[in-house]
């Protein structure tokens, strides 16, 4: 199942989990590989909506989150 990065409109047909994890869950973080927007999945397979402002606060305190962010940032897809 195919959708699109909420900020930069990629059509994106896969997700990596950093902890393992196979399916996301409904509220679970995804960072485009392409632009590095942080979206939320919706648990409608792999949809994604822009988060709150309260949610993008709390995920972006997370380190492993801006880790994944700097990496992205420096990976050949990177941000365009």
């Amino acid at each position: 199942m195919e959708h699109e990065c909420p900020f930069c409109g990629t059509r994106i047909d896969a997700a990596t989990g950093l902890t393992g994890d196979k399916v996301p869950d409904e509220g679970a973080v995804s960072i485009c590989a392409y632009c590095t927007g942080v979206s939320v999945f919706t648990g409608d397979g792999l949809a994604t909506r822009r988060p709150t402002r309260e949610e993008l606060v709390h995920i972006m305190a997370d380190p492993v989150v801006r880790d994944a962010i700097a990496v992205l940032s420096s990976h050949p897809f990177g941000p365009r």
